[in-house]
């Protein structure tokens, strides 16, 4: 936390969010403190989670929508790199065919592991803001990663066993391994929410 306040210029909570966010790897945490889309990502995310058991089908589905858009806009300057480095190689190689689709292959494998990490945040944000829920129900809100939600944890904390809490937690677990299987993003995301609003609706 010391180092990436140093990095950054983050104070305490805003350092826990971004690591807990980045799955505790720093050079993504001091990303995530400088990145506005990936703030807003989260901050949404965690008000859906809040307000899991007050939505239904659709609300969710459309919840899911808007949270893999934001997860998208960071991609929006690679793009731009890329579109930038693809016409300078093509001025420099005069637009050989092959040389050309390798570079396309190259940026296209590069657009899907950033869209992947970007999905694996919502999953990280998810998974602390579980955590953080099952510290609250113990007593332990010190402990608390997402500090700034500490109304609507220590809430749902309050109501959420610890075996509950646990079941919540195994719907993240699922969702990495099936987006790890190469299952469509909104599909996991979608089943990951709509499993955690099922354990939310009966806590105990």
């Amino acid at each position: 936390i010391g180092l990436l306040g140093e990095m950054t210029g983050a104070g305490e909570d805003d350092a826990l969010v971004a690591l807990a966010a980045a799955g505790g790897i720093v050079a993504r945490a001091a990303d995530f403190v400088h990145t506005d889309s990936r703030r807003d990502a989260r901050n949404r995310l965690v008000r859906v989670l809040a307000g899991l058991t007050d939505m239904d089908g659709l609300d969710v589905l459309d919840a899911t929508g808007e949270l893999l858009r934001l997860a998208r806009v960071p991609l929006d300057d690679l793009k731009l790199r890329h579109e930038a480095e693809l016409e300078e190689h093509e001025a420099f190689t005069g637009g050989s065919s092959g040389a050309t689709k390798a570079l396309k292959d190259k940026q296209k494998r590069e657009l899907t592991a950033r869209e992947r990490e970007g999905v694996i945040e919502l999953m990280n944000v998810t998974e602390s803001w579980l955590r953080d829920c099952l510290a609250a129900g113990e007593d332990a809100s010190e402990t608390l990663a997402n500090r700034d939600e500490r109304y609507a944890i220590e809430a749902t904390g309050a109501l959420l066993s610890a075996s509950a809490a646990i079941r919540a937690l195994s719907s993240v677990a699922d969702a990495r391994r099936r987006l790890s299987a190469n299952t469509n993003a909104q599909l996991v995301v979608e089943a990951m929410l709509f499993d955690i609003r099922e354990v939310l609706g009966c806590p105990r």
